[in-house]
């Protein structure tokens, strides 16, 4: 049996999020309808396989249940249907009765190829809230993963120092023996033997075929609570700092706070604590897109 969709979706009804599936950035023209993103057929996409338990690879979608959770007409939800037939994200979607479609959805390894994307990206589960800002959602994960490779890295390499608990230096308003001298809405401020983790939003564009630019905005919503930049103090940044003044040369990301004017910080990357996305590896659902792709490039070459 297909899965169905009740008469309400719990706030806490979770989905998968795949980045570079959701995010895709392929664009469908709907006749008079204009253009509809793939990031908006990704949104049905996503539900469908979240509803579909059983793996049947369909699902009966209520169409007034998605206009209440996206804040879209029913006009708009059947344009991203349509949208996704041709995207490859549907295979079929029939009209039941009245509101009610049933929708036959790609699987992610054939949807992967068909939009040739190499890397399925970050992927993690989130509340079923998060799929009206799926774009946001998609660079906030990728974040969180560009993030937690940063901090395996820094095992790997076995670095003498503090690890910095990022949940804890974002929210706990005590630092001792944190290695977190000072916080503002802004800035975590580190001392110098406490390890730097995070990755660039550069960084992070690159790993989402973005622009930095629409990185930034997408980020920039966040609030302190989730979001802050980290700076840190060291011997070195404080001679740099000096010779730049002494010289006349631009001092880049090196600044003081009147708190410590003793002290010399230099800007680095920003770090983030999203409790409601729970990052999965899915080792065996990569190796399947990375072999199906290998596939797919041998059927061409031959």
């Amino acid at each position: 049996m297909p899965g169905k969709l009740g008469a309400s979706i719990s706030a806490e009804y979770l989905v998968t999020i795949l980045s570079s599936l959701t995010d895709c950035g392929q664009w469908q023209s709907c006749n008079s309808f204009g253009k509809v993103a793939g990031s908006d057929a990704a949104k049905v996409w996503t539900l469908a396989r979240a509803i579909d338990t059983d793996g049947s690879g369909k699902a009966d979608i209520n169409i007034k249940e998605l206009t209440n959770l996206f804040g879209r007409t029913s006009r708009t939800i059947n344009r991203w249907l349509k949208a996704g037939r041709k995207l490859g994200f549907f295979r079929t979607v029939r009209h039941i009765t009245g509101d009610l479609v049933q929708v036959y959805y790609t699987s992610t390894v054939k949807l992967a190829v068909k939009l040739g994307v190499t890397d399925l990206g970050a992927i993690a589960t989130a509340p079923v809230k998060v799929l009206r800002n799926l774009k946001r959602t998609s660079t906030e994960i990728q974040a969180l993963e560009t993030q937690r490779r940063s901090q395996y890295q820094q095992y790997r390499k076995k670095r003498s120092g503090k690890d910095l608990d990022v949940s804890k230096a974002i929210r706990r308003s005590s630092d001792y023996g944190t290695g977190v001298i000072h916080r503002t809405a802004r800035y975590i401020y580190l001392a110098e033997d406490v390890q730097l983790i995070g990755g660039s939003q550069k960084r992070i564009a690159y790993e989402q075929s973005r622009s930095t630019s629409t990185v930034q905005r997408r980020l920039r919503l966040l609030s302190p609570l989730h979001k802050r930049q980290l700076a840190q103090t060291t011997r070195q940044h404080l001679k740099d700092y000096f010779y730049k003044s002494h010289c006349n040369q631009p001092l880049d990301r090196y600044f003081r706070i009147p708190d410590y004017p003793q002290l010399v910080f230099k800007a680095a990357c920003c770090v983030y604590d999203l409790p409601e996305y729970e990052l999965l590896k899915q080792k065996r659902l990569r190796k399947k897109v990375k072999k199906a792709l290998q596939r797919a490039k041998n059927a061409l070459d031959s």
